[in-house]
């Protein structure tokens, strides 16, 4: 609820389904299955109805927020979320940019700040595609027409191995150097593009390069927030974590951790 105590910026590792602002949007129970994320509800095929719950505000500060929220393939609630699997998938093709580029344009318009330019994280040195470009060119359809789209605004130098297997503090100094601008931003506020927000070691490197050279603000858009995990749902046969997996043709199924080297066992979802 926007009006508790507790500042909103907490809950963002831990959000509700919902998030209102007001008490009376409570009310309008023609609307109370429109009232989800927005990137949750346009990635689910679902109407989409903007207040000011529509945004996911991050626990970074007002700077930093999210199209919704991100399970891991370990949470029981991975299998039920399709901004999940739309954001996993965008990894490896521009399937979900339609649903996913409106979800961000939407999200920038209902923004109480508008940005003069919009850029990505860049791919990685080994990583020929850029997966938010085909998603960018869709949100810049939603978004201000003053608001212009810079798809290489950055460029990422280096690599860093194991990074997913680092911690918070591990991460930032890691990627510390690895982004380059490619242009003068000649005091332009920018709004930074990444998919899953977690620690904010990448994001907080890129905003680094972009306010050295010259970015007058940097604000941060994920496209969804790594949620923690209260639950798992434990392989009957081993006691490891099942996870979701998708089989060669395309059928989800829970799978052990081990699968299938250590325990083969496997559930339908």
């Amino acid at each position: 609820m926007g009006w508790s105590p507790t500042s909103p910026f907490e809950f963002s590792s831990a959000a509700p389904d919902i998030f209102v602002g007001r008490p009376s949007t409570l009310l309008r129970t023609d609307r109370l299955g429109s009232l989800p994320y927005v990137g949750e509800s346009l990635a689910a095929g679902r109407p989409y109805y903007g207040h000011w719950g529509s945004i996911l505000r991050c626990d970074d500060g007002p700077g930093v927020y999210a199209l919704g929220r991100y399970f891991t393939t370990s949470d029981p609630r991975h299998a039920g979320s399709r901004l999940s699997e739309a954001v996993l998938r965008l990894k490896e093709d521009d399937g979900p940019a339609e649903a996913l580029g409106r979800a961000l344009g939407k999200a920038v318009d209902r923004l109480d700040w508008t940005p003069d330019i919009v850029v990505p994280v860049p791919p990685k040195p080994s990583q020929a595609r850029n997966r938010f470009a085909a998603l960018l060119g869709v949100a810049a359809q939603h978004m201000p027409d003053e608001v212009e789209v810079e798809r290489d605004g950055l460029r990422c130098t280096r690599e860093v191995e194991g990074y997913k297997a680092l911690g918070p503090l591990e991460r930032r100094e890691a990627v510390k150097g690895a982004f380059e601008s490619e242009f003068t931003w000649g005091r332009a506020k920018i709004l930074l593009v990444d998919d899953v927000y977690t620690t904010g070691g990448t994001t907080a490197a890129c905003a680094e390069a972009l306010l050295g050279d010259g970015a007058s603000e940097v604000r941060i858009m994920a496209l969804a927030k790594d949620q923690r995990t209260f639950a798992r749902k434990v392989c009957p046969a081993c006691g490891r974590t099942m996870r979701v997996r998708i089989s060669g043709v395309g059928v989800k199924f829970w799978g052990c951790s081990g699968y299938p080297d250590a325990c083969r066992n496997t559930e339908d979802l």
